[in-house]
């Protein structure tokens, strides 16, 4: 971990042995010294989706999300429910919004 940390100076502690490195280009997620996972800065669908999979994997627990992430417990347990419902491809789907109706409006609204 040492030789990491040497090499990754914006490392931040997510839980025991799990470590994020975000340079503002791309957020890189650690699992003891191994690189676990990449992604572009900003793309929340991935994030939600790497943070899902290192808890259902068992490198981190709920509780170590809502501390390092601020994330509120009620958000990180939807997003456990949405991986064991809808499995993890769903964090990529559009989500469904029904045709908005525009009958009855006025003109130039």
């Amino acid at each position: 971990m040492r030789h990491l940390l040497a090499l990754q100076p914006d490392l931040k502690e997510l839980g025991p042995g799990v470590h994020q490195s975000d340079n503002g280009r791309l957020v890189t997620y650690f699992v003891g010294d191994d690189n676990y996972y990449s992604h572009p800065s900003g793309d929340e669908a991935c994030r939600r989706h790497i943070l899902t999979s290192l808890m259902i994997e068992g490198h981190l627990r709920p509780v170590d999300l809502i501390a390092s992430q601020k994330i509120p417990k009620r958000t990180v347990m939807n997003w456990l429910k949405q991986w064991r419902d809808q499995g993890p491809s769903s964090f990529f789907r559009q989500a469904h919004r029904p045709a908005r109706d525009d009958r009855g409006k006025t003109p130039g609204m």
